[in-house]
């Protein structure tokens, strides 16, 4: 993974060169990474179950940054390269 700064031309970029790169923007910082592959087999129960999960915590944590004051007391527990859905999304994990 490659973090882009202060270049003019691939600033705030997003996308996918050919079928090596993808670029995209976390928190302002634009990343650069080696482009994912695409899956060969089915998922098994539990990686059903577990995106199940992952999908349960996204749509919670959604909710959870409707209310101003939730989102500003975990924006403000961010470090780094994370986000207050992050953080939300993990402790939902953590808890179910």
């Amino acid at each position: 993974m490659a973090r882009v700064r202060s270049n003019l031309i691939l600033e705030g970029l997003s996308g996918s060169i050919g079928k090596e790169l993808t670029i995209r923007v976390v928190n302002g910082k634009t990343i650069i990474s080696v482009k994912p592959g695409k899956r060969t087999k089915p998922p098994s129960e539990k990686q059903k179950a577990q995106q199940e999960k992952f999908r349960l915590a996204r749509e919670w944590a959604k909710e959870q940054l409707l209310n101003p004051e939730i989102a500003a007391e975990y924006k403000a527990k961010c470090t780094g390269n994370q986000s207050a859905m992050s953080l939300l999304v993990g402790e939902f994990m953590k808890k179910a």
